[in-house]
């Protein structure tokens, strides 16, 4: 984690000053979201016209709105920030529509999001941010055409940037940047401090600007405010100071005082206000500490020398130049905010406020004193356990010396310096374990943090592209890819932030793809043993269901008993010998709505052909059904409208759907296929069939669909499917883009209605008769506690004509109610 030490200025008319207006720099407050805790943020509106003394106040509020409303906006940094953004154009917008007899205020607007190493920015209106590193520069802007600025419409258009920080790193914010702010020529600026960046701007810059200079230190996330006070020091003292402080050696226990002649008479001092270590709740984080700046201290050299100066003397290099400050022609008024933050429009500490502060750290030095004491204490506490460590280490020593010198002491009799191959042999075992070792813990610590840090920031990117794209199919394409990274991420450890945009992710995704989510139950109270697959399951009008287990082929009959159901262990339905047929494993079920005079339930086809008739309370019946003049290929699936059995045989050789009359649940005669002899060829290889009363459904391998009308035995090849994306008009659509269908399912009136199973989206795609799309139902996962997730893989499913639908994921089933 960063400090951020900021330094705001501006330059006009060869006077330069440091109230900003529309600037506002903060951390977290109480009120804050939790996925904004490590959040710091920068805000900056450069308005482009002179604003008086009204309009700067009202500047300065909403700027404080902004970053009050991004800490309290869940979802990815990239989500709040747009929001934030939007949320200060809408305030600006209804100021410049109450104000409507000025000209507007326009401008161009800065948000800088800084999360661990990573900092996001957001620029509008035509601003420009510089990012200076030890190798590299890199420029950031906003190329705004037309009409410029923030302010013009209701709309606002951000561009997202994304860069690593490190330590030291500057960033620079502006608006219009002068021409001779080039790349090349801002790159011999690098190494310099905060103030001598800011000179050297100045003296490289022809006109008048305003910028924000930020510098990046490791800390704790606390926001320091660097400021010019009404009057300056001249810049010849600064290089005076620096100069002291690097060539001077200090003296233990003195006290170090700074007394320069000024060169300039109407040149002052500088002060430091500094916002440290304080919540914008008012609560402070930490105990505040003084650091001396760069444009104090310097860009010292040699860090061993500038290391010796203690806390004391730095404390009293700070007092002595408070304690003299030079005298004032007129106090400027002063009012500071206690929240934490810097809000744009206030003005330095007087010399009688910093007096007054003085005055509170002496009355606070008991508290201090205390404060040393736990140090102390935290630092004996660590002498010990060095100690234990050096003990430990010792000790390994010493049996290390031992197993060398009783294995190696024939050699040693003979030659003192040398070591038997068997005791080099195990150095050098040892050093490769060490050595492997410490590379696998920093691998742990480091690289695998960061891996994630990047998927998790180019997921964020990827939010923010959808978000501003106008083409639909872009936009899901973008989601899904920023949700593949961020479940990828989840494999060097999962959190809440990342739990976060998974759900703001899915929930643009359900928007933008018409996906219906729904409330979620266990259908079984403690689920089925771990060991069953449900491949296939069926409901009865009475609202029994039962579910196929792939793994016996046998199946499953669950009792509806409210809330849930419950398993009728007397329920025989599976492979064995019934009468003179054996029934192998079953592939397919169907459940029977039909009144019968065998009062059979359900249904079920193995592949050899055998019907297995099962009836609760009694064993099942089994029929061999007939063959046609070819053997069976592969039995996929079977259908059944009341009058007639449907099997589909999807082989590569011999293929065909199949129909058997009833006759009064005999199925004892020949079948007829539905094709006559216009087999299609796409027949290989289908899927599933389901069928009402007058027409069958055929899904094939590819998603295409085939429908047909059983009353005149014709079939309609790839019937596409319809849908209105984007709000147009219908479409139809050879297959559902993006799916991998595997069965389909027909409900029975009061709402007669075609169904579709989605294996790749885990999904149920809900059809009218006429083929056009009504929703797309997905189980809503975080609706209860479940065992289920995103790599949970839907396997069967089955809906109630009265609007109870259920799902199965291998051994898990759950049900809810459609809308």
């Amino acid at each position: 984690m960063f400090d951020l030490f900021i330094y705001p200025f501006g330059f006009k008319n060869n006077e330069e000053y440091s109230n900003l207006i529309g600037y506002f720099a903060g951390n977290v407050h109480r009120k804050a979201t939790r996925t904004r805790v490590e959040d710091i943020i920068v805000i900056r509106f450069t308005p482009f016209r002179k604003l008086n003394v009204e309009d700067e106040k009202q500047i300065n509020q909403i700027v404080a709105k902004t970053g009050d409303q991004f800490y309290k906006t869940k979802g990815p940094i990239t989500t709040a920030a747009k929001l934030a953004g939007e949320f200060f154009n809408n305030l600006l917008n209804q100021i410049n529509i109450i104000n409507n007899s000025q000209s507007p205020i326009l401008g161009s607007f800065h948000l800088l999001v800084l999360n661990k190493d990573d900092l996001y920015l957001v620029l509008a209106g035509g601003s420009t941010s510089y990012h200076l590193s030890r190798t590299k520069i890199e420029k950031f802007e906003d190329r705004t055409y037309g009409i410029e600025g923030v302010g013009v419409g209701k709309t606002i258009k951000l561009r997202f940037f994304h860069t690593k920080i490190n330590e030291s790193d500057r960033i620079i914010l502006t608006t219009k940047s002068p021409k001779t702010w080039t790349k090349e020529s801002l790159f011999d600026y690098q190494g310099l401090s905060i103030s001598h960046l800011r000179r050297s701007l100045r003296q490289l810059s022809q006109d008048d600007f305003e910028a924000v200079i930020i510098q990046f230190r490791s800390g704790n996330g606390s926001v320091h405010q660097l400021k010019l006070d009404s009057a300056e020091f001249s810049f010849s003292d600064i290089e005076d100071m620096n100069s002291t402080f690097q060539d001077n050696q200090p003296v233990d226990g003195a006290t170090i005082s700074i007394s320069e002649d000024y060169e300039d008479p109407q040149e002052k001092s500088i002060l430091l206000n500094e916002i440290s270590e304080e919540k914008m709740d008012g609560n402070p984080q930490d105990v505040t500490t003084v650091e001396l700046p760069d444009f104090m201290t310097g860009e010292v050299s040699d860090k061993s020398e500038s290391n010796q100066i203690s806390d004391q003397i730095q404390l009293d290099i700070f007092h002595n130049e408070e304690a003299n400050p030079p005298q004032k022609a007129e106090e400027i008024p002063h009012t500071q905010s206690k929240d934490g933050i810097y809000l744009s429009g206030d003005t330095w500490d007087s010399a009688i406020n910093i007096q007054e502060k003085a005055q509170k750290k002496k009355t606070n030095k008991n508290e201090s004193k205390a404060f040393a004491i736990f140090l102390l204490s935290i630092r004996k506490y660590f002498h010990n356990l060095d100690e234990k460590y050096k003990k430990i280490t010792n000790y390994l020593k010493k049996g290390l010396h031992n197993v060398v010198k009783s294995s190696s002491r024939s050699n040693l009799e003979k030659d003192s310096n040398s070591l038997s191959s068997s005791s080099m042999l195990m150095i050098a075992i040892l050093v490769a374990v060490f050595v492997s070792a410490l590379g696998i813990t920093v691998y742990f610590q480091s690289g695998i943090g960061s891996q994630q840090t990047e998927l998790i920031a180019n997921a964020n990117l990827l939010i923010s592209d959808a978000l501003d794209e106008p083409d639909v199919n872009n936009q899901i394409l973008m989601y899904q890819e920023a949700l593949r990274l961020v479940t990828e991420s989840e494999s060097y450890g999962k959190s809440e932030s990342t739990n976060e945009i998974k759900r703001f992710i899915q929930i643009q995704l359900d928007e933008l793809q018409g996906v219906t989510r729904i409330d979620i139950q266990p259908t079984i109270f403690g689920g089925l043993d771990k060991r069953i697959q449900i491949s296939r399951m069926g409901i009865n009008a009475n609202g029994d269901v039962y579910a196929l287990d792939s793994g016996t082929g046998r199946v499953i009959r669950m009792i509806a008993t409210r809330p849930d159901y419950m398993i009728d262990n007397s329920f025989l339905c599976g492979p064995g010998k019934y009468g003179d047929v054996i029934v192998d494993p079953l592939i397919d079920i169907e459940p029977v709505n039909y009144a019968n005079k065998i009062n059979t339930s359900l249904m079920g086809i193995d592949g050899r052909g055998n019907l297995l008739m099962c009836i609760p309370g009694s064993n099942p019946i089994a029929i061999e059904l007939k063959r046609s003049d070819l053997n069976w290929g592969e039995i996929k699936a079977l259908a059944f409208n009341g009058y007639s059995l449907y099997v589909l045989d999807s082989g590569s050789k011999n293929r065909d759907i199949y129909r058997y009359p009833s006759n009064d649940f005999a199925f004892d005669q020949v079948p007829e296929s539905i094709f006559s002899s216009n087999i299609p060829e796409n027949l290989a290889g289908s899927l599933d069939i389901s069928v009402n009363q007058e027409e069958l459904f055929l899904v094939h391998s590819n998603g295409q669909l085939t429908r047909c009308n059983l009353n005149q035995l014709t079939c309609e090849n790839d019937t596409g499917y319809g849908l209105i994306l984007g709000g147009k008009t219908r479409e139809s659509y050879s297959v559902l883009p993006g799916t991998e269908i595997s069965q389909v399912y027909v409900t029975l009136p009061p709402d007669p209605s075609i169904y579709f199973m989605d294996e790749k989206n885990q999904a149920i795609y809900h059809f009218s008769m006429a083929l056009n799309l009504q929703q797309q139902i997905s189980p809503n996962l975080s609706s209860q506690a479940n065992n289920l997730d995103e790599s949970s893989k839907l396997t069967a499913f089955t809906v109630n004509p009265n609007g109870i639908i259920h799902f199965a994921y291998g051994n898990l089933i759950y049900f809810g109610y459609l809308p």
